[in-house]
């Protein structure tokens, strides 16, 4: 069986970009060197950021019509990939709120798509919401290289003795943004004071980040107390690299996850992968979590999505602000002695998974 990943390139910082990394290098474990074509747009110098798989993956030409397609793109462009007549093609749907929009549920209905990868039980709840074909669903979730993930020493300069919660999301949108950063912040910091031996650790993915962004005029939107009241906070509006981000997790002791969607949240899956406990609604967590033995949950409402055109008619799911300090207490009375006991599936598991769905498709 030979497969040929469509996407965004294997180097892009989003999330798309990660997926499609990570199932590229999934697929090829599974499938066997000369059997994944990876046909995205590369930088230059690509070659020099390379590794064997990916080189492997460029330089491999399989015959269009012998190959599974397999999408990691929005569902609007599967078409084009339909277009050229391949064995198959396979769509995988990436969405976050309670339903999908009609053009893509349209997309995943199309009778020339095959079959719909998504990578939770969200995403296939959302599709089945919007029409789509039962059938065609099948949940392939992100994986994590837990190896990778295994052990990290903090960043000194970093490192506290205060119980120190993480935060690792874009915030892009400000108050409307997905990821509610600011209702994380609002509640933050009424559980806590300054005097309390608390901080906020938070990193800002800024891939998403129009023109003329800024943190310092964000933060202002929120209404925060002023700096002598609340507790201690250290944001970082800047890039950071694979290694970056695992020691950006090992110098903190709980994640927060509460975004207001999600269609799987990596970065809860990172943190489990290295102990650490979280901080999760039922909807922006991983399907794998488990309340209780990974941290604490946090309920949720729904509300209007505020994610522009696309969202029109979209709920998400908002955290409880009160709830959410509920769980801040909590976490903090539990301290840093509470460790996570789910391992999240590791890529190795998903490359498997999705061969086998490939090899049903001959």
């Amino acid at each position: 069986m030979k497969a040929i990943v469509i996407g965004p390139s294997p180097f892009d910082p989003t999330g798309y970009g990660a997926h499609c990394r990570g199932l590229t290098a999934a697929l090829w474990s599974a499938l066997g060197k000369g059997n994944v074509k990876l046909d995205v747009p590369l930088p230059d110098g690509w070659e020099k950021l390379a590794d064997d798989c990916i080189m492997d993956c460029v330089f491999t030409n399989p015959k269009v019509r012998e190959a599974v397609h397999v999408c990691v793109q929005p569902p609007p462009l599967w078409p084009i990939a339909a277009s050229f007549r391949p064995k198959a093609v396979i769509g995988c749907l990436v969405f976050e709120g309670d339903r999908i929009p009609k053009q893509w549920a349209d997309n995943c209905n199309d009778s020339r798509i095959a079959q719909v990868w998504v990578p939770s039980k969200h995403v296939y709840d959302a599709a089945i919401r919007s029409g789509v074909e039962e059938d065609k669903l099948r949940i392939i979730p992100h994986g994590v290289d837990d190896a990778f993930f295994k052990s990290w020493e903090a960043f000194p300069d970093l490192k506290s003795d205060k119980l120190t919660f993480l935060w690792n999301k874009g915030w892009a949108q400000g108050k409307n943004d997905r990821s509610g950063f600011d209702l994380v912040l609002k509640a933050f910091c009424e559980a806590f004071r300054r005097e309390d031996p608390v901080r906020l650790l938070a990193h800002i993915n800024p891939a998403y980040n129009p023109p003329g962004w800024s943190i310092a005029a964000e933060i202002d939107k929120v209404g925060l107390p002023g700096k002598d009241v609340r507790p201690e906070m250290t944001i970082i509006p800047a890039p950071m690299s694979k290694e970056e981000i695992a020691r950006f997790y090992a110098t903190g002791d709980i994640l927060i996850g509460t975004s207001k969607a999600e269609a799987f949240n990596l970065p809860v899956a990172e943190a489990l992968a290295m102990r650490i406990p979280v901080i999760v609604t039922d909807h922006s967590a991983p399907d794998f979590v488990k309340p209780g033995k990974d941290g604490w949950l946090v309920s949720n409402h729904l509300e209007p999505a505020t994610g522009g055109a696309l969202f029109e008619e979209i709920n998400w799911f908002v955290p409880d602000h009160d709830d959410l300090i509920r769980a801040f207490k909590d976490a903090f009375a539990a301290g840093k002695g509470f460790i996570s006991e789910t391992k999240p599936p590791k890529w190795a598991e998903v490359g498997e998974m999705a061969a086998k769905e490939l090899r049903n498709l001959q």
